[in-house]
């Protein structure tokens, strides 16, 4: 029972979730007229609800890559001569800035 009320709640929440506003009361939207069309924010809106756990669990593996790579490169590099030290580093801390910080959700 508590897994069909459950079931329930989820199936009503995401549906509020994809129900169009109400139209506005001075009468430019009335009963009578035909429905606007789909806006494309509220598929965009879904999309990225839908997607943010696959693109966080995409951006954590990337992330882990990142840190398995660039770990042992900055060691190495701490032994190369010192001009060719620091443009790989700043390289590197670009990269893992990109691959390892935010967002780590999708805005739609």
């Amino acid at each position: 029972m508590r897994r069909l009320v459950g079931s329930g709640l989820l199936a009503l929440t995401l549906a509020a979730c994809a129900s169009t506003p109400a139209r506005p009361a001075d009468g430019v939207g009335s009963p009578s007229s035909p429905p606007a069309p789909t806006d494309p924010g509220v598929a965009r809106t879904v999309l990225a609800v839908i997607g943010t756990p696959f693109f966080f669990l995409f951006k954590v593996a990337v992330c882990a890559t990142t840190t398995v790579i660039a770990a042992p490169a900055v060691a190495i590099l701490a032994l190369v001569e010192e001009p060719y030290q620091h443009p790989k580093r700043d390289e590197l801390s670009e990269g893992f800035a990109k691959n390892c910080g935010s967002p780590y959700i999708l805005s739609p």
